[in-house]
């Protein structure tokens, strides 16, 4: 790959008019801000190579690409993939000074700053676990009760969520009998014991934002009570907050639980040192012995604005 400066593409287009310049960025980055006479054709897009080839057939062509930042791998990834493909004159764009066309700005609704409690979307939410021996794990689901969040002054300040303790499933074993023995012991005495603890229950007591977050990445922590077995004791999580295209705020959180903390202690090699005892139903871990995957909270009609921690809604 080559990589040229603002002036030796502005070379490029005076010296060969046969030139494509191609911007590999999203579509609605291409609509707000672009170079005069480009062509959009979005890198993460599953079709790249096809679009390529109808929008460039001959491979003998210059092409010079462009993405977001002299930072940003849109380019690079873009010009291995026409390199690949077998185009022999690639080069990639990655500095300022041109003059740009477009809207000038990505289209966003004006709304006003979330405030009070909103209801948790229980039929989209879902809470994944896994739990493993030395030798095989299992895995499988929670399903949410109740919950909601609070909102104050456009930001997350508290919330809660409470689990359906009777609804946890496995989905890894295929035979049914045997998966109902796996379910039927973890909702006894061994485990969670289910008939008199049927709910558990998180609440959501401080929130603070993770500086230099990147998109996809943990960019909130959360610190709360977690309740189970009429057990509380404080946990802490690094959660991904963001906003899906229909405008529902989701969070997705994927940590590590000692189930002993809540008096669970089946089978875990911390409390028992029977050396007949089958090594089966020993875990690997004291802090990897349950893990719970969050994987959404939808909030209905809120929009993602501001520094990550302010959200306006339109209702």
């Amino acid at each position: 790959m080559i990589t040229i400066t603002a002036d030796q593409l502005n070379n490029l287009t005076r010296d060969e008019s046969d030139l494509k310049i191609i911007d590999v960025r999203l579509s609605e980055h291409f609509d707000r801000e672009r170079l005069p006479g480009t062509q959009n054709n979005c890198v993460f897009e599953i079709d790249f190579v096809e679009r390529i080839l109808e929008m460039v057939p001959e491979k003998g062509l210059p092409i010079c690409v462009y993405g977001a930042a002299a930072d940003s791998y849109e380019s690079k990834v873009a010009t291995e993939k026409l390199e690949r493909t077998g185009y022999k004159n690639v080069d990639a764009w990655r500095e300022a000074g041109f003059a740009v066309e477009g809207t000038g700005q990505i289209v966003d609704q004006e709304q006003s700053p979330v405030e009070g409690k909103r209801p948790i979307d229980t039929s989209e939410s879902l809470v994944e676990w896994t739990g493993q021996n030395l030798g095989s794990k299992h895995w499988g689901s929670l399903q949410l009760k109740s919950g909601q969040l609070e909102f104050g002054n456009g930001c997350l300040v508290s919330g809660f969520f409470v689990l359906d303790m009777h609804s946890i499933t496995d989905l890894n074993i295929e035979n049914k009998e045997m998966r109902k023995v796996l379910e039927e012991h973890l909702k006894s005495d061994d485990f969670f014991d289910c008939d008199r603890f049927p709910e558990a229950k998180f609440e959501l007591t401080n929130v603070d934002s993770i500086a230099g977050a990147t998109l996809g990445t943990p960019n909130f922590n959360f610190t709360g009570d977690f309740t189970l077995k009429g057990i509380t004791q404080g946990i802490q999580f690094n959660a991904v907050c963001e906003f899906n295209d229909e405008g529902q705020w989701i969070a997705q959180a994927n940590f590590d639980l000692d189930r002993t903390r809540w008096n669970i202690i089946y089978g875990s090699g911390r409390f028992f040192r029977i050396p007949s005892l089958p090594r089966s139903i020993f875990l690997s871990g004291p802090d990897k012995e349950i893990q719970f995957h969050l994987s959404s909270w939808f909030l209905n009609s809120v929009h993602w604005r501001g520094d990550g921690r302010g959200v306006h809604s339109g209702r």
